[in-house]
């Protein structure tokens, strides 16, 4: 699925890109519903990966396009705008693709399963380390 290596955008795409965090659950929530819609393709995938070659360089990037403190997924519009968070990104995409969400199979399946727990256990976390 990644024919190149991480932190690196392919110069030659002039559509959108996607910046993923590589163990990132909203990542994955996004990167599910752009491959189970088949708007995969469209976009060029970045996956950002912590030490490999070209990190610190995204994440200035990132910080710079968002306006502040960068957050995955990301996409970087045609336009040069960057917007963050996958159920804002999941539903503009929708609208702008005429999707309906609400008949998707797949992006459901992670989002009540693997994606609920990972959020459980991510505010037990929170709770327990007082933040």
């Amino acid at each position: 699925m990644f024919d190149k290596p991480s932190n690196v955008r392919n110069p030659d795409h002039d559509g959108p890109t996607v910046w993923l965090g590589a163990v990132c659950a909203y990542s994955l929530r996004l990167l599910v519903f752009l491959t189970e819609t088949g708007l995969r393709e469209q976009f060029d995938i970045v996956r950002c990966v912590p030490g490999d070659p070209g990190y610190r360089k995204m994440i200035r990037e990132l910080t710079k396009g968002l306006g502040g403190h960068p957050t995955f997924p990301t996409i970087q519009h045609a336009s040069g705008v960057f917007q963050s968070d996958s159920d804002v990104l999941i539903d503009v995409l929708c609208d702008a693709h005429g999707i309906d969400r609400d008949g998707l199979f797949t992006l459901p399946f992670y989002e009540l399963g693997i994606y609920a727990a990972y959020g459980q256990l991510r505010a037990e976390v929170v709770e327990l380390r007082g933040r």
